[in-house]
């Protein structure tokens, strides 16, 4: 009687396996399996139970990826990353791109050239006569424009050889040239360069008497170039050929502008220029032979810091996709101490500083005292 009575406990106490797996069932019905093993990853990240990771993911995800993150280090070895995110209207648009924009800084920052010495400045000087870079632009470009992109295998692996080339050849330039602390220096050296390379069209045009072979082969060394370091940098053959069209035009236009009508205009107004150009001097000292006296020159650009790299480099570049990535160099920004500098070498004085900012979210610009990134330096001629 006894042991009828325990099998009847026991069958009591013993869950109906059927029974159990109902119940099992409809507690995790609704329940997305990848979300649960996303909840007992933060679980096992942060101590939170994944119910109530499950309960509340958004605060669970944030307090997971925050907690993950090193910000003190974070700032010591990509301080213009720390800049952008400490904004917090960019920070918004950023976030979850972290690695790449550590990864890009990172790869920048490894450009530097060698320490100014005479050596140095000669062996660049001797590096930039070889016309790697322009010989490299000049084979992409005719490539381009005879196959495009390519369509057909070999087309495409052709390009990308040429490609890979043109970085390559300008690497090796930038690897040779000097690390100025500033950019009069490094423009100063980016003038002497200019003057070497393009001495064979000063010299036509000094025997022809006509400004057009020097006008020509200024405006092919600054193109082709230019070509090369766009489509290396990921640029389609569109971009890369607007972008070099852009510069070689510039280059152009500036020096024969300045040659035939100096003293013409009241107002002459250089725009986002003179940080893609290779010698912002000689820029500026056409934009003051150009303008009449008492006339008004209106430069704008970028200035040189870690919030100007983190917006209008990894910002715009690499977050936005605003620009194509390796639109700016950030060696060529210009501080308004150094672009001022230039202005008064030219015989400008200047009048006003004024700040450009853009909000991304609303797509406003406005005009106000920061000019941490954008800037604006009016002149007047004497």
């Amino acid at each position: 009687m006894s042991d009828d009575f325990d099998a009847a406990v026991a069958a009591t106490l013993q869950p109906d396996p059927g029974q159990s797996a109902r119940v099992g069932f409809a507690a995790a019905y609704g329940v997305s399996p990848d979300a649960y093993a996303e909840a007992k990853r933060i679980e096992r990240r942060t101590g939170i139970p994944a119910d109530s990771v499950l309960a509340n993911p958004i605060e669970a995800k944030r307090e997971a990826a925050v907690g993950s993150i090193d910000f003190g280090a974070l700032a010591k070895t990509a301080p213009a990353t720390a800049a952008l995110l400490a904004d917090v209207e960019r920070a918004k648009v950023s976030h979850d791109d972290l690695d790449n924009l550590q990864g890009a800084e990172t790869t920048l920052k490894a450009w530097k050239g060698p320490t100014p010495s005479f050596s140095s400045v000669a062996s660049g000087f001797a590096e930039a006569l070889k016309f790697k870079p322009l010989v490299a632009g000049v084979r992409l470009a005719m490539n381009d424009l005879m196959f495009g992109a390519g369509t057909t295998p070999e087309d495409q692996v052709r390009r990308a050889d040429l490609v890979r080339k043109a970085g390559q050849a300008q690497a090796q330039q930038d690897y040779t040239t000097p690390a100025f602390e500033s950019a009069t220096a490094a423009g100063a050296y980016s003038g002497g360069v200019s003057i070497l390379q393009n001495l064979p069209g000063l010299a036509a045009s000094i025997v022809t008497g006509n400004p057009a072979p020097g006008l020509a082969l200024a405006g092919i060394n600054s193109a082709a170039p230019a070509y090369g370091k766009y489509a290396s940098r990921g640029a389609t053959v569109g971009e890369a050929a607007g972008g070099a069209l852009a510069v070689g035009a510039v280059e152009i236009a500036t020096e024969a502008l300045a040659a035939e009508a100096p003293g013409t205009f009241d107002v002459v107004t250089c725009m986002e220029m003179l940080e893609h150009v290779p010698d912002p001097q000689s820029v500026v000292r056409a934009c003051a032979t150009l303008v009449k006296p008492g006339g008004t020159v209106c430069f704008s650009t970028l200035n040189r810091n870690l919030k100007s790299y983190a917006l209008a480099v990894l910002g715009a570049e690499y977050v936005l996709n605003m620009l194509p990535r390796g639109t700016h160099e950030y060696a060529r920004f210009l501080k308004p101490s150094e672009l001022g500098r230039m202005a008064r070498h030219a015989g400008l004085d200047v009048c006003d500083i004024t700040g450009m900012s853009y909000n991304p979210i609303s797509q406003v610009y406005r005009l106000g005292e920061d000019s941490q990134v954008n800037y604006l330096l009016a002149c007047q001629r004497p």
